[in-house]
This record gives C-alpha cells, sequence and structure tokens, in this order.
C-alpha cells in the first residue's frame, strides 16, 4: 500500500517521491532491481529541481548505470546541483580548485560550505589541511 501510494505522488511529480521510488528500483529494495526504472524516477526528480537527484552527474560522468559518458551532460548536471548548494557537489567543486595536491583559498572556502551543508568527508579533508 505505501509502495502504491508513493508511486501515485512520484506520478504527480512530487521530486522526493520521484527521488524514493528510483531508489528503492535501483537497489532493489522493497521493488525489483530495474536499471531502467530506477534511472527514469532519477531524471525525472532531476528535472523536478531535486538536487540530489541532480548529482546523476556522476553517472553520466562515469558512465555507470546504464547513462552514457557524457561529459557535457555531467558538467550540466553538476552545475544545477552545485546551484543548489547539494553538499557533495560542492565538495566535488571545492576538489577542482586543488593545485599541486593542495587546497587554494577557494577550495578551503567550498570545502568549509560543503561541511557545513553536513558532507562529512568536506569535515575531514578541512582537518587534513587546516591543522
Amino acid at each position: 500500500m505505501w509502495i502504491a501510494k508513493l508511486e501515485q505522488l512520484a506520478e504527480q511529480g512530487h521530486p522526493l517521491a520521484q527521488w524514493e521510488i528510483g531508489q528503492h528500483y535501483r537497489f532493489g529494495d522493497l521493488l525489483p532491481l530495474d536499471v531502467k526504472r530506477a534511472n527514469h524516477w532519477l531524471e525525472r526528480a532531476a528535472e523536478s529541481d531535486y538536487a540530489e537527484a541532480q548529482h546523476l552527474a556522476w553517472f553520466y560522468e562515469t558512465g555507470q548505470n546504464e547513462y552514457p559518458l557524457d561529459i557535457g551532460t555531467a558538467e550540466i548536471w553538476y552545475q544545477r546541483a552545485f546551484a543548489q548548494q547539494h553538499p557533495e557537489t560542492v565538495y566535488l567543486f571545492a576538489i577542482r580548485k586543488f593545485q599541486d595536491g593542495q587546497p587554494t583559498e577557494e577550495a578551503i572556502a567550498l570545502l568549509k560550505k560543503s561541511a557545513e551543508l553536513g558532507f562529512k568527508q568536506a569535515s575531514e579533508i578541512l582537518r587534513q589541511f587546516t591543522h
């Protein structure tokens, strides 16, 4: 009954429901494993401006989960997720600002933002470079 309600909400355009249904299909948790349906719902959630779903950029960047390797599309989705301050995306943008293995001032600022948003890995990297 709850899954049917969740699917109904997803069909009605609720981004969190779209995300959740996609995750259930992706991992075969409560619904049968189905990568195509998982991707469908992930894309719907991303298009609905759900930042967590917009991190699907990673799939385009790496060619995972039946996504084509497409750096241009990955960057578009990363930019959208970054604009919404998605914690992991902010972290990835911080890492891009490192030079010769060292964080720039911009990288430190982005790591701090990511940590403030709750991304623990950013906090760990900050500790390594600010002590």
